[in-house]
């Protein structure tokens, strides 16, 4: 089992998560202006912005799945969504360094904030279920973990006369505990 972040961590990865990819589409959606009205932008300035915006938003969401139960590789959400921004990342980065006409930029700016409203669409909706990865490990979890920890838990709530905080039960009786021992041979 996977350490869990503390919730003010949790929260404040995820408001830098969420602000480092509405930047990123901002930034997006300013360049395909720019490049619609035939200015240029410094290509050392734009893939600063670019490069820092994509490289917060990856990093954010490798630590926020790795840390939460949705996990890297077991959701097909997740996957979609790091394939989605390291190839508009990667795109956006070949379509600042001058080596494209501004026709071909401003397609690839295009495709790329169509692709981050996909990729936006995609963490709302989280479609797709698991994937192979994920489905072993739902199995293995639901393969004796968890009845496991429903039998001891229901033990302890029997042997402590109802009440699940030990500190306030009661000494149990000797049918509590034989009832407790039968629960947990199960």
């Amino acid at each position: 089992m996977r350490a869990a972040l503390p919730r003010g961590l949790r929260m404040a990865l995820l408001t830098v998560h969420i602000t480092a990819a509405a930047l990123w589409l901002g930034m997006d959606t300013a360049l395909i202006a720019v490049t619609a009205a035939h200015a240029v932008i410094p290509a050392g300035l734009g893939a600063a912005m670019l490069t820092s915006a994509a490289a917060t938003t990856l990093g954010t969401g490798f630590v926020l799945a790795a840390y939460r139960p949705w996990g890297l590789r077991r959701h097909h959400w997740i996957v979609a969504k790091v394939r989605i921004s390291a190839v508009v990342a990667a795109a956006g980065l070949t379509s600042l360094s001058g080596i494209l006409d501004p026709l071909s930029v401003l397609a690839a700016r295009v495709c790329a904030l169509i692709a981050l409203i996909a990729a936006i669409a995609v963490s709302v909706t989280k479609p797709w279920g698991l994937t192979q990865v994920g489905r072993a490990a739902a199995a293995k979890r639901s393969a004796g973990g968890a009845c496991k920890r429903t039998y001891q838990r229901t033990a302890e709530v029997i042997t402590s006369g109802g009440n699940r905080n030990p500190a306030n039960a009661e000494t149990a009786t000797e049918g509590q505990m034989q009832r407790a021992a039968l629960i947990n041979q199960a």
